[in-house]
């Protein structure tokens, strides 16, 4: 697994990777107003249940109402 995390109230891109059972991450530097502060995460493997892992995902973001609301 790769990927870059945005994490609310955090300015900067957090970097991750891991295989088997071994899980590093590190703050990398401050997003850059040109790109979208979007979390991206790669996972190298054949029949991964999709839409479980979508699911999983879906349901640790911060809704973008209450980002915005949580700036203000």
């Amino acid at each position: 697994m790769k990927g870059v995390v945005s994490f609310k109230d955090d300015d900067d891109r957090f970097v991750v990777q891991a295989v088997h059972m071994l899980l590093e991450g590190e703050h990398q530097r401050a997003w850059r107003s040109t790109e979208g502060r979007v979390t991206r995460i790669v996972f190298i493997r054949r029949d991964l249940p999709r839409d479980t892992l979508r699911n999983g995902f879906m349901k640790c973001r911060a809704e973008q109402a209450l980002v915005a609301a949580g700036s203000e």
